[in-house]
């Protein structure tokens, strides 16, 4: 599927919809669900965007153009809100008798007003009168939303002020302070709140957003949901035959299982696997023998996020036997869900290369984070460093200036010892006494150091010679008397020398090596395989090797291949968090045992923590359980280069200027 509102190509031809909420019902064989007056980012465009997909709310179709527009900044009647009310509650409005004086049964509006009266949501005013076409104020908002939830949503009952400019007396105080008080309403960076202020459409719908997003589940059950999801998988899947697939049982699975934007959007799409199939050969379906994994994110008798991985994605094989995924058919990702009149339906999809998010699933609140003294070093530009697990020195190497800098981050001191080629990467030995530093040179490949004396012991001959090209990175790690160095840029190979003799020993031919982690015993290794550092072709996959002795033996590999596991960023390391099974490669999650996929972060992961629950990426830091952003954090600004984890210490190395800043982030659980 793809992702919303990349979506565009479905519009309303020739017809205006009157407004935002439907108030005249418009006939309309398609729609556009793509908002061209907001931006991804701006203030309550994923709420408004996720509305939309379910059909809770439409916009202003421009007739010539196609294009929708929201207007975000317009005001909201009292009659609109009613309507948007019920609608979000999934409420069919009823013929009840007259409430308000001025409610005239022939209005549009009269059934959504008499209706909401009726369950207690509105009350009028104390002449009889409704006032339908007056803008709703924020006040008013707050009032109607504690009434229409207040059997489903747990509103304490709280006299704290929250905001300045509502006091005892102001018109629906407590009910300003209660949906205050679950965040529901937020008011201005001036700490107002503005009660009598009209109320915008954008602010209107994020209000009632919120709202629904703080309801439990009554009636509704994990397994239920989860069902939905699965059969609607199983039933695709059965639509694929050993060279093709059933274009008319498709429809007929979108037809049962679909609405909105993922029906919209679905349909069009068959169109699309349709062609990609008949320009190539064969559909070959990929093992199903693995059990789907469904994670229920939010569930309340309303709507459901539900988080898939492990679906199997068809490829097709072309011509010439090469075997390529139909990415339109990767279901791996996060469906979201909404209770209709006949059941429970699926009206949006995100898929996990895009980034798992949604604003109805809570972000984690549970660090608090305190900040030590930066260190500062001018005028360096760094290659790469590295954090002694057992002392307080951080090691890092100017590739410019060619030397080594040894940090002690306690007292703040550090000493510089000058290299004699220029270094591209360095690793710690397991007992901290040698420090390895592999060299662009194609003579002397590693420089090794000593910290006890300060000094560089030895820089060891090796002329590389087997290599397409040289000319990229390369990676050295240090483990089980062993040295593993990464060589080349191409594709990378790998070269192993005995740690002490420093002679090569002789290993399997492995390439396009990008970034290894090993197990702590010392009897595995992870490598991320990549394919053309400078390649506009690339590879990328994942893959497992034993080792006994001298014997290195490929043991597994993912079938998340380039370009839905993409080579891009080239910096991100492989991760591997024995504790929790896992393995971390740019945004995938893995099984570390049968490197099965578990989940996709929004962006690539740079360093985790297995006793923090975190793994952290250049813009943000996510929760390992479920993907989602943490708010505790801040990196806006953030130039950052590498990161990592000793402890609960996390040290960011970011660039500022000419010179490298490196912050320690002392991180506890609340």
């Amino acid at each position: 599927m793809k992702k919303f509102l990349k979506f565009s190509s479905l519009f309303v031809a020739g017809i205006c919809l009157f407004n935002l909420f439907l108030f005249e019902h418009v006939q309309a064989a398609t729609k556009s669900y793509t908002i061209s007056d907001m931006r991804s980012g701006s203030s309550g465009f994923d709420e408004i965007s996720d509305f939309l997909a379910s059909d809770t709310i439409d916009g202003f179709v421009d007739p010539k153009t196609g294009a929708m527009s929201f207007k975000p900044n317009q005001n909201v009647t009292r009659a609109q809100f009613a309507k948007l009310l019920l609608n979000a509650m999934g409420i069919q409005p009823q013929k009840e008798k007259q409430k308000f004086s001025d409610v005239i049964p022939s209005q549009w509006y009269a059934d959504y007003v008499n209706t909401a009266s009726e369950l207690g949501i509105i009350l009028g005013n104390t002449d009889g009168t409704f006032k339908p076409d007056n803008n709703i104020t924020r006040g008013q908002i707050a009032a109607m939303l504690v009434r229409a939830f207040n059997g489903t949503v747990s509103f304490p009952k709280t006299t704290n002020q929250s905001f300045s400019d509502v006091s005892s007396k102001t018109t629906f105080v407590n009910e300003i302070n209660q949906a205050a008080s679950l965040k529901i309403i937020r008011g201005f960076e001036d700490g107002s709140f503005k009660p009598e202020n009209p109320a915008t459409r954008g602010q209107a719908v994020v209000m009632i957003y919120r709202t629904l997003a703080q309801e439990k589940p009554n009636i509704a059950s994990n397994q239920e949901v989860k069902n939905v999801v699965t059969n609607y998988l199983k039933d695709v899947n059965n639509t694929y035959t050993s060279t093709d697939f059933e274009a008319s049982r498709l429809t007929n699975v979108f037809d049962s299982y679909g609405s909105g934007y993922f029906y919209a959007s679905g349909i069009e799409m068959i169109g699309d696997i349709k062609k990609q199939i008949q320009n190539n050969s064969q559909l070959v379906l990929q093992d199903s023998s693995k059990s789907i994994k469904a994670d229920v994110l939010f569930l309340s008798d309303r709507y459901a996020d539900i988080l898939i991985s492990n679906a199997p994605i068809p490829n097709v094989k072309n011509s010439d036997g090469k075997l390529v995924e139909l990415e339109n058919l990767n279901e791996n990702g996060l469906y979201s869900l909404k209770k209709t009149a006949n059941g429970w339906k699926i009206y949006n999809f995100k898929k996990g290369s895009d980034g798992i998010s949604s604003p109805r699933v809570k972000k984690t609140l549970n660090y608090i984070v305190s900040k030590e003294e930066s260190i500062k070093l001018s005028g360096v530009s760094m290659e790469d460093s590295i954090i002694d697990p057992n002392k307080p020195y951080i090691y890092m190497i100017d590739k410019k200036k060619r030397q080594l800098i040894t940090i002690n981050y306690e007292n703040k001191k550090t000493k510089v010892v000058p290299l004699n080629y220029e270094p591209s990467g360095l690793s710690l030995s397991e007992d901290g006494s040698k420090l390895y530093i592999v060299n662009k040179s194609t003579k002397y490949l590693l420089s090794i150091y000593n910290p006890s004396t300060n000094a560089i012991e030895t820089n060891l001959t090796y002329e590389v010679v087997d290599t397409q090209d040289n000319s990229g990175p390369r990676h050295v790690y240090a483990h089980d008397h062993k040295i593993f160095v990464v060589d080349g840029s191409w594709a990378p190979k790998l070269i192993v020398l005995n740690a002490d003799t420093y002679q090569p020993i002789d290993i399997p031919k492995i390439e396009g090596i990008g970034s290894m982690v090993f197990s702590k015993d010392n009897k595995q290794f992870y490598y991320w395989y990549q394919y053309g550092w400078n390649a506009g072709w690339a590879k990328s996959n994942i893959y497992k090797y034993s080792i006994d002795g001298d014997k290195l033996t490929a043991v597994d590999n993912t079938n998340n291949r380039y370009p839905d596991l993409d080579r891009d960023p080239l910096d991100a390391p492989i991760i591997l968090l024995e504790d929790k099974n896992l393995v971390i490669s740019k945004t995938h999650m893995f099984d570390a045992n049968d490197l099965s996929l578990l989940n996709i972060f929004p962006e690539p992961i740079y360093a985790a923590s297995s006793d923090l629950n975190i793994a952290v990426g250049k813009n943000g830091v996510y929760n390992l359980t479920n993907t989602l952003q943490v708010n505790d954090f801040d990196f806006t600004g953030y130039v950052i280069q590498k990161m990592d984890f000793k402890q609960n210490d996390l040290f960011l190395f970011r660039k500022n200027g000419n010179d490298i800043i490196i912050d320690r982030m002392n991180i506890e659980e609340a």
